[in-house]
């Protein structure tokens, strides 16, 4: 910087973006490490006046190895390991680039592809370094890129993907612990999902029915419980993605009754007083449909197929399965009618008479 009206004048530098200052002799600054400087320059006179304007510059200073960039599909690892989970994923072909800042002396670039799940980083000296600073990664393929840069001096540097690059084109898998060709009593499905490259995306699980009730699902080992599942006859649906964007859905059909036949004409544990008619009984299930039933009374045991009228005195036991597997039992006694005349002299009993 000129002198000014015969003033005296020094630069002054930081390193500290401002917090200390020191004096540039011979308004020279000497820089021997090796790293990424920010310096504030300043100017000022014997009066203690400062410049008005204080500059910031970055300098980069380095020991002349090379420093590699690996790029996926033009984007530099660097920045897509941001947001990076355990891998890098994609469904096509994933353009691989090598650049190099040669810091001097320019040289060779090599690369390694290494589809060994326990692949390490390989010497200097490996037999499976290849020429040239381009390169691609096809689908259905897993696996770790390694580049190395020489530059003319001698000077080595290798680095690598640190995470393995995933090409995967292929949808995961879903096969379901059972199928419905009968109905069945159990309420839990189970699917597993399989995805040997990608992994199974578990936040993007989707489980869908045709019924108003809902379900309860819960996720291990990529085996995707579900239970509580309602009764009835519908269709189920399990939607999965992986972690490079393939999905697949699934339809089921389920067919689930929990319930037992039920028993129309009499109650269990119910007393019926016998009367001139017969007491009627039937036996239905909306869902399975029934798949055996039979009543017995004094030992003996008679099949119910259609309905069955009752008029002698005993007690009945109605035993009944359906074809899902519920079973139900329903007892019952039936007892004499009283004498005419309790029907007139206001007893408890004749009261009960007359309720039924």
């Amino acid at each position: 910087t000129p002198k000014a009206s015969g003033i005296n004048q020094e630069i002054q530098y930081s390193l500290d973006h401002g917090i200390t200052w020191q004096v540039m002799g011979n308004n020279t600054l000497t820089l021997t490490t090796p790293q990424t400087y920010e310096i504030l320059f300043k100017s000022v006179d014997e009066a203690g006046n400062e410049s008005n304007e204080t500059k910031l510059y970055e300098i980069e200073l380095n020991d002349g190895i090379p420093e590699i960039t690996i790029k996926l599909n033009n984007d530099p690892i660097k920045k897509l390991i941001n947001a990076l989970t355990f891998g890098f994923f994609y469904q096509q072909t994933v353009s691989v680039d090598i650049e190099v800042e040669w810091y001097g002396n320019s040289g060779d670039i090599y690369y390694i592809l290494d589809d060994d799940p326990n692949a390490k980083i390989p010497s200097d000296s490996d037999s499976r370094w290849t020429p040239g600073d381009h390169t691609s990664i096809d689908p259905d393929r897993k696996t770790m890129i390694y580049a190395k840069a020489v530059n003319k001096d001698g000077k080595t540097i290798i680095t690598s993907s640190l995470y393995n690059v995933i090409a995967d084109a292929t949808p995961p898998t879903i096969a379901f612990d059972k199928t419905y060709g009968t109905w069945t009593k159990d309420d839990t499905l189970q699917a597993t999902m399989n995805d040997n490259l990608s992994g199974i995306k578990e936040d993007a699980i989707q489980v869908k029915i045709d019924h108003k009730d809902k379900i309860t699902t819960s996720m291990k080992n990529d085996v995707l419980t579900m239970s509580n599942l309602p009764e009835g006859q519908y269709q189920l649906q399990v939607q999965v993605e992986d972690n490079s964007g393939n999905e697949t859905k699934e339809n089921i059909e389920v067919k689930i009754d929990k319930t037992a036949p039920e028993v129309i004409g009499v109650k269990d544990k119910s007393v019926y007083h016998h009367y001139y008619l017969p007491r009627f009984i039937e036996v239905k299930d909306e869902l399975s449909g029934v798949n055996s039933a039979t009543i017995e009374k004094d030992g003996t045991t008679v099949s119910i197929t259609k309905e069955i009228k009752i008029n002698e005195i005993g007690t009945y036991v109605i035993e009944t399965t359906d074809n899902a597997g519920n079973e139900g039992k329903v007892t019952f006694v039936l007892v004499p009618l009283p004498d005419i005349e309790t029907e007139v002299d206001g007893s408890d009993e004749s009261k009960e008479i007359i309720d039924q």
